[in-house]
């Protein structure tokens, strides 16, 4: 298949090797390589002629830049040697720790976004590039890396050999102070980054730093740096509550009690230990689990014994009276003595003890004395030991139960 367009059927050459012209433009070329004065001239690059992995060159900071793949965004591509460097030896590259290595790689395409710089004095004029940094790779601190960059003059009203630009927020301020020697308007001086944020300018000699006379200026300081941030790894405070309470265990068969069973479950908050507790305070899920706990590991016991009084049968009869006996059961052994103190038709009355350890006494003997024409008829009047529960009568007749506190 044939191409379409104009086909050339030979390399673009000059006519004669003694040709003093070009074939082509390099402003006017596709991609390849390129070359612009100033770092601003990137945003308006023509877009008819990027191609990723394209590079220029920035002759007002000696730096090459390489086109990512968005066709949008210019990485650093080579570091030239005594550009500034790490730590302001003038001849290192981004996280080498100072080593004499001339270039760097970057290991991300995609850099942070540029912040201006935190608390900028009010002399700083003129801001042809904002006072600003770059941080990349924070999330792996041994490969970060902060860049500066600024252009800007000093207003005309400051008077001094030092000055503070503005602060670093932690996180982005270097390992070891910066000192990067620099020359504006033919003064030397230093351009200072020190581990506690501060970003300044000071004077070598200590004549009075340059200011600008009016207007725009025109022989502006120039910042371009990079070096690894101090970025500390933070492990936060964890604050714990622990929530004890005790749950009862409810899953027993009728007639058994269950166990109380404490339950405990921490909660954590890097706020503070009233977060946790609030936390704590309002799981949802923590009755749930508490009882569960209980139910599964608690244990169950009798929770009340039946007494029995009854008559016993059958009765013996003399004259015109009959005559009954009493006997007394239960339906556990209790550590226990009871006593029952019973009363029956009549007016008459008696007592009865249960021994303890025993489930039934039958004394044998026939102390109820009742007329012939008589109904047979118990009431208890009263018990104890009552194993702190009051006994509460069950009825009236001729067998009658109470229950009492188990006290097994």
């Amino acid at each position: 298949m044939k191409n379409q367009g104009t086909l050339v059927g030979a390399p673009v050459r000059i006519n004669d090797d003694r040709d003093q012209y070009p074939v082509a433009l390099q402003s006017e070329v596709r991609g390849g390589h390129h070359k612009r004065t100033f770092f601003t001239e990137l945003a308006s690059f023509p877009a008819h002629l990027k191609e990723a992995g394209m590079t220029c060159y920035i002759a007002e900071n000696g730096k090459t830049y390489q086109l990512a793949n968005d066709l949008v965004t210019w990485n650093v591509y080579v570091t030239p040697a005594a550009s500034g460097g790490s730590g302001g030896n003038g001849s290192t590259s981004p996280g080498t720790g100072g080593n004499n290595n001339s270039s760097a790689t970057i290991i991300s395409g995609n850099f942070g976004q540029w912040t201006a710089i935190q608390s900028q004095s009010a002399s700083i004029f003129d801001k042809q590039i904002d006072l600003q940094y770059k941080l990349d790779l924070s999330a792996f601190p041994d490969r970060a890396v902060v860049f500066i960059c600024g252009q800007f003059g000093l207003n005309s009203a400051f008077v001094g050999t030092t000055i503070t630009l503005g602060t670093l927020p932690v996180g982005a301020r270097p390992k070891a102070g910066i000192k990067k020697w620099m020359c504006c308007k033919g003064v030397e001086l230093y351009f200072v980054v020190e581990t506690g944020g501060a970003v300044k300018l000071v004077s070598k000699d200590g004549f009075n730093l340059p200011v600008a006379s009016a207007g725009t200026e025109n022989d502006p300081y120039f910042i371009d740096v990079f070096y690894n941030p101090d970025i500390a790894v933070v492990v936060p405070t964890t604050y714990t509550y622990t929530r004890t309470e005790n749950f009862t265990k409810n899953n027993c068969d009728a007639g058994s009690d269950g166990s109380i069973v404490p339950f405990s479950k921490a909660y954590t908050s890097n706020v503070s230990l009233a977060d946790a507790t609030a936390i704590a305070m309002a799981d949802p899920n923590y009755n749930v689990l508490g009882q569960a706990n209980a139910n599964a590991g608690g244990t169950c016991s009798l929770s009340s014994a039946i007494v029995t009084l009854e008559l016993t049968s059958p009765d013996f009869q003399t004259g015109a009276y009959n005559y009954f006996g009493v006997k007394v059961s239960a339906n556990v052994a209790l550590n226990e003595a009871v006593t029952i103190n019973y009363a029956y038709q009549g007016g008459g009355s008696g007592s009865i003890t249960l021994p303890a350890g025993s489930t039934s006494y039958d004394p044998g003997t026939f102390p109820i004395q009742l007329g012939a024409a008589d109904t047979p008829l118990l009431s208890i009047a009263s018990s104890a030991p009552a194993y702190g529960a009051t006994v509460t009568q069950q009825g009236t007749g001729t067998s009658l139960t109470l229950n009492t506190t188990y006290n097994g």
